[in-house]
């Protein structure tokens, strides 16, 4: 009886595994939805919270509105309620639910067998009509070919339902936990060698692609500089460049620093590649697979969701109202906005590193403005603005940046059309929009608002309506389409327009005839 119950897996002797920090927040969410906001109340500390989120997207609600609002429930609620009083601490409650979905794979029932499509002039994805394959194969909506896609029937059947083990088996082939999930040991950069734990956070992929993606073969000169850019980022790496600047110094005790800045551009790659074959000089495999290179084939989209923004590439968002490729990376000094480099995003690409598992990292190609004060920059610390010249370019050829480190701003040119004004344009930087990602709605979420056969419907008989109208003295009355019975005043009154129409008509006539003589 226990092993019909439990299944033939079943194993009394086997220890309880404890959950990994996944699912262990996945547990935490079950007990907040059967924790009650204080002694007697029958709402979940969970419920309430989504509720107010609810609240906030369907009203529109500043985050100032529900603090203002989340503290006033905070108060009145009894003492010992757990009632959560900001948006901040409601985020961080909630975003321990995970599992979010977007694009063509956006229902969790079709997943790579949808249908869905991309609208012809909005470009955002559509499902319209994508469902009549759930239906059972003889229902009548199936051949419909009026109420859904004009003249489309369907025969095609619902894919099947996926267990568990097919979706860990999906993800695993992907290898995200690999990548992600993995210990890594990284060199301690005192150079001491010892090993530590860590991710390389350049892969972390912390955005999204959308749109159209094309392939393309990077030339010698982007994939130098793309390569050389991720390298110099990864403080993984950083060791090694050491190592290198040390070797040069050694071979050339007067090389200035100008002359190990070039030779770090031209020939830090090549010499990397070769050193990191070494495994006891480069014991962390992640960077070993990093110094043999990206592949030359790489992804480009023309819209990426990172750090909260929207970017679009400049001819992308050519023909649109808003403006989203404005970017913005920190200087070495932040303090000074000054420091800032400002540019204009042309292209966003997505570079693979071939060795298993397949690691991607997000690259932004920008038209840089000349970062020089007072030449291409300038900063006006009284009124905190920012000024670009438009016409002033960046002379070194360093075009690329991580998604990750993309600020978005936007560029507004002078109500002035002087010509101290005209080539400049003010910087506005944009304020980020984070996500709220919620669990998937329960299942009693989801019915329907409506019965599915209506009940209680008052019958109206039409056997005793008559078929024309009378007047109250039983005289037929006959109604023309193109004409209305008109009464003696408005006869009068119509009468009295005309005439003082045609006076008036008769005054410009005259006035006409003076003037024209």
């Amino acid at each position: 009886m226990v092993i019909d119950a439990a299944g033939p897996n079943f194993d009394p002797d086997r220890r309880e595994e404890m959950p990994n920090a996944e699912a262990q927040k996945l547990y935490d969410m079950l007990q907040s939805s059967e924790t009650k906001l204080y002694d007697g109340c029958k709402t979940s500390q969970l419920s309430a919270v989504a509720r107010m989120l609810s609240l906030k997207s369907d009203h529109h609600w500043s985050e100032a509105c529900y603090d203002q609002t989340s503290q006033f429930f905070k108060d009145v609620l009894p003492q010992d309620n757990i009632f959560l009083d900001s948006f901040y601490s409601t985020k961080k409650h909630m975003e321990r639910l995970g599992w979010k979905t977007a694009g063509h794979l956006a229902c969790p029932h079709c997943a790579h067998d949808s249908d869905a499509y991309n609208l012809a002039h909005g470009g955002k994805p559509t499902w319209f009509d994508n469902h009549r394959k759930f239906l059972p194969a003889t229902h009548p909506f199936r051949k419909n070919k009026n109420w859904f896609t004009k003249g489309k029937t369907v025969t095609k059947l619902a894919p099947p339902i996926r267990s568990g083990e097919d979706v860990f088996k999906e993800i695993e082939s992907f290898g995200l936990m690999k990548t992600r999930h993995k210990k890594l040991p990284r060199i301690d950069s005192s150079g001491g060698g010892e090993s530590i734990e860590g991710n390389i956070s350049i892969f972390s992929h912390p955005g999204r692609e959308h749109g159209g993606c094309k392939t393309r073969h990077l030339d010698d000169r982007d994939y130098i500089a793309a390569h050389n850019y991720v390298l110099f980022n990864c403080s993984e790496v950083a060791p090694y460049t050491q190592v290198f600047i040390t070797q040069l110094q050694q071979h050339n005790p007067n090389v200035s620093g100008v002359e190990i800045d070039k030779c770090l551009e031209s020939k830090f790659s090549l010499w990397f590649k070769d050193y990191a074959q070494n495994a006891s000089l480069v014991p962390n495999e992640f960077v070993r697979d990093l110094a043999s290179g990206p592949l030359r084939s790489v992804k480009s989209v023309p819209i990426y969701f990172v750090n909260g923004y929207k970017f679009h590439t400049r001819k992308y968002g050519a023909s649109k109202s808003t403006f989203n490729s404005g970017v913005c990376i920190k200087g070495t000094n932040y303090t000074e906005m000054a420091n800032d480099y400002f540019g204009i995003i042309e292209e966003i690409l997505i570079l693979e590193y071939p060795r298993l598992p397949i690691k991607r990292t997000v690259l932004f190609k920008c038209e840089w403005f000349d970062p020089t004060p007072n030449v291409g920059t300038r900063a006006h610390r009284r009124y905190n603005i920012v000024e670009v010249n438009q016409k002033k370019k960046l002379n070194l050829y360093e075009p690329f940046i991580l998604a990750m480190q993309a600020v978005q701003v936007y560029y507004c040119n002078f109500p002035s059309l002087k010509r101290d004004k005209r080539d400049w344009l003010v910087v506005c930087k944009v304020k980020a929009r984070p996500l709220i990602e919620l669990a998937e709605i329960p299942k009693s979420r989801q019915d329907a608002f409506q019965d599915d056969l209506p009940q209680h419907l008052d019958m109206i008989s039409t056997e005793n309506i008559a078929t024309h109208l009378n007047d109250e003295h039983g005289d037929a009355i006959d109604l023309e389409d193109d004409e209305e019975e008109i009464s003696e005043d408005e006869i009068q009154y119509e009468s009295e327009g005309d005439s003082t129409e045609t006076d008036d008509t008769d005054d410009c006539e005259d006035y006409c005839d003076d003037h024209h003589d």
